[in-house]
């Protein structure tokens, strides 16, 4: 992002340098808990041998309480460098320091158009059309392609809205099998995985077979994985993200940065 002649846009890219330091602490501290063998598989087996449990028991407990409030401080950094930059095109634009909306001034992140009709006169009300217009384009509403649900700003906003009031379910913890070896046909036995957040002692997989076999000879490796979930959406990967969040950020700010000038 260009610093212009004035440097106008500093505290928007202070608080982007802000969240990496975060985001940094966040992936550093998460990687080493899933690298160091945080956890084991208990296996036992029902008394005729048709059903197999395989239990996940924590060798290394993960913080998810401290990664949780790290989250929060990066994405609070991230959503505020939004803002920062509507402030400061306010200032280039209305000449004013503060303008005279400034307690109203901030970023809109809008699901669908009606929510922009309520919104941009309120937050964005003092920027010129053209930059109004930038912002409304940039909203997920006009970015979701058909069968998309994944859109980066609009995560941003959900995720910074619910750590205000909450934080444990923001990071939850999930394993996900890499290499499994069965000693069965396929097509005699059937494999429920739990594809939900893992707590200590949580079955991670069931095996129920068509012919009893206490003996079932089953190699099972799995690896630690920190990941988002929110609302009904399936679970995601903590890193990348929070990596696609942080681009958009950038890539939004770089490009409303043009109507500063």
């Amino acid at each position: 992002m260009d610093e212009g002649p004035e440097g106008w846009t500093s505290t928007c890219r202070a608080k982007i340098a802000r969240a990496d330091e975060h985001l940094a602490t966040l992936y550093r501290e998460t990687d080493a808990w899933g690298e160091g063998d945080p956890f084991k598989i208990i296996r036992s087996c029902h008394r005729d041998g048709r059903v197999h449990v395989f239990h996940l028991r924590y060798t290394a407990q993960p913080d998810v309480w401290r990664w949780a409030v790290v989250l929060g401080d990066a994405l609070h950094n991230l959503r505020g460098a939004l803002d920062h930059l509507v402030y400061a095109l306010a200032v280039q634009q209305t000449g004013q320091d503060p303008p005279d909306d400034d307690a109203s001034l901030m970023f809109p992140i809008c699901s669908d158009r009606a929510q922009w009709d309520r919104t941009w006169r309120r937050r964005v009300g003092s920027l010129n059309e053209p930059t109004r217009a930038a912002i409304e384009r940039v909203q997920p509403y006009n970015r979701l392609e058909p069968e998309q649900w994944f859109m980066p700003l609009w995560w941003l906003g959900q995720l910074n809205a619910i750590d205000k009031h909450r934080m444990p379910h923001l990071t939850v913890l999930a394993a996900h099998p890499d290499e499994i070896t069965i000693d069965a046909e396929e097509g005699t036995f059937k494999a429920l995985w739990n594809r939900e957040a893992l707590s200590d002692g949580a079955a991670l997989l069931q095996l129920v077979l068509q012919t009893p076999n206490p003996d079932l000879y089953v190699d099972l490796k799995a690896t630690g994985a920190v990941v988002l979930q929110l609302l009904d959406y399936p679970p995601i990967g903590l890193h990348p993200t929070m990596q696609d969040i942080r681009r958009e950020v950038v890539l939004v700010c770089r490009y409303l940065s043009q109507f500063g000038r």
